[in-house]
């Protein structure tokens, strides 16, 4: 582009003519440039316009933008900035992924969501009409640095410029299915972690008995007549919020099994309801397996919780 007074080049981010000193912005305001941009930009061309003024001549700063807080990545499609929508979804399918492949962090999980929302509901609106000003910068001047005529511009920026109403249904039935999985990720992962915090319940209760049941195979050298040792000093089996009973099985000499037998009320999540979790020892007592480890088949129990609910050392 050229100053009207002296035919000096300059930019869009140029204020006044490097030669002449000519005030740009009020040249722009009444030249093509004000009709390129207003053709880069398309429908609401008057709300964007003075905004990007106001950042030619001051600087990039906060302006919000509503339509970006309530339509996030459906607006930058609207207005044609595809990489960072796609930016915007990779992040949020990124953070379904992570939750889906760690389900036990949970406090990582949080911190990261927290982060995502921030970015999306407080700084991307913040910032969204700062973004749309440097896109349609460089559509602008990358229009008039390969184009000869204005005509030549304008149908340019008509053609990669204004906004995409097509797309926006394209974009929308993806962001419903990819919802609707990761509410299906997620859901999945909260209900392996909420199974696996009530198992882990049960393995903390049996660690009592596993302390009992080796001191008593220290004392006697067999688990044969653990029950009338056990009882004595376990007065009534141990239960707990959704465990409902301690008991033993498979006991012989030196092996015998610990089973935590889980409630069948609703506060137990459905997927370990009335099922079994089992420590099981093969050596009175000195080491002990858990869960899909247990390598006897008479202790390893026939209702057992799934592997996945169960802790990591029991899989």
């Amino acid at each position: 582009m050229e100053c009207i007074e002296c035919g000096t080049d300059y930019t869009l981010e140029d204020k006044f003519c490097s030669s002449c000193g000519n005030s740009l912005q009020d040249q722009a305001e009444d030249s093509g440039l004000n009709i390129f941009l207003k053709t880069a930009i398309g429908k609401k061309a008057d709300y964007y316009l003075p905004r990007f003024y106001k950042f030619s001549e001051k600087g990039i700063g906060v302006s919000w933008n509503w339509a970006a807080l309530f339509f996030g990545c459906l607006w930058l499609v609207y207005r044609k900035m595809w990489l960072i929508a796609i930016l915007l979804l990779f992040l949020n399918i990124s953070l379904k992924i992570f939750q889906f492949l760690f389900p036990d962090a949970i406090i990582v999980s949080a911190f990261f969501s927290l982060i995502y929302l921030a970015v999306l509901f407080i700084l991307f609106p913040m910032y969204a009409n700062a973004i749309y000003y440097r896109s349609i910068k460089k559509k602008v001047d990358d229009a008039i640095s390969s184009n000869a005529n204005d005509n030549l511009i304008i149908q340019e920026l008509e053609k990669k410029g204004g906004t995409c109403s097509t797309w926006i249904i394209v974009l929308l039935v993806a962001m419903l299915f990819f919802y609707g999985l990761s509410q299906a990720i997620v859901g999945s992962a909260y209900q392996q972690y909420l199974a696996r915090t009530q198992v882990k319940e049960a393995a903390t209760l049996i660690t009592a008995h596993r302390i009992n049941l080796a001191l008593h195979h220290a004392k006697y050298s067999s688990f044969s007549n653990f029950n009338a040792e056990v009882s004595s000093n376990i007065s009534t089996p141990i239960t707990g919020k959704h465990v409902k009973l301690i008991s033993f099985s498979g006991h012989s000499e030196n092996e015998i099994a610990i089973v935590a037998i889980f409630k069948t009320t609703e506060e137990v999540d459905e997927h370990i309801r009335g099922k079994e979790f089992r420590y099981a020892s093969l050596d009175g007592g000195k080491t002990w397996q858990c869960g899909e480890k247990i390598s006897v088949h008479e202790l390893k129990g026939v209702n057992q919780v799934e592997k996945k609910y169960m802790p990591k050392s029991c899989r």
